[in-house]
């Protein structure tokens, strides 16, 4: 790894979102989230339609299906985010939205993409703190 990539690795390990919450469970209940997430469908007036995706995209790559993350996270996710929620509460889901989506472009080799989402992680930061530490986000509850 080079200077380059050791510096965007440490500063996503940084990130709060599924990549970094330490969510380690078995293939089986990867695949029983998956399918649940699927029996929950595309509704859109389902008000946490944003972070149903932002979760089946990190189930999607930790299974290994990474083109299948991003296309959860970009065409999805994004979508229901901005027909979901007015613009001025959407910062906390975004840190989540653009965490997951600096990683899957890490774990794409598109260096430059990851970074760009880590800067708006940065700047989204400014406003919206993270949690406590300690304290699950919402969206990491979903696997305890």
């Amino acid at each position: 790894m080079n200077p380059t990539q050791t510096a965007l690795r440490t500063k996503l390990e940084k990130l709060e979102c599924h990549f970094t919450w330490g969510l380690e469970v078995s293939r089986y209940k990867l695949l029983s989230i998956r399918d649940h997430l699927e029996d929950i469908g595309s509704d859109e007036s389902y008000p946490w339609l944003g972070q149903k995706y932002n979760l089946w995209a990190y189930v999607h790559h930790t299974l290994g299906s990474t083109s299948m993350a991003l296309q959860c996270l970009s065409n999805k996710a994004e979508v229901a985010f901005h027909q979901n929620n007015p613009l001025d509460t959407m910062g906390p889901w975004l840190l989540v939205h653009y965490g997951n989506l600096a990683w899957v472009h890490y774990h794409l080799d598109n260096q430059a993409e990851s970074q760009a989402y880590v800067t708006k992680v940065a700047a989204l930061l400014r406003d919206y703190p993270s949690p406590s530490q300690g304290e699950l986000h919402p969206e990491a509850i979903f696997f305890t």
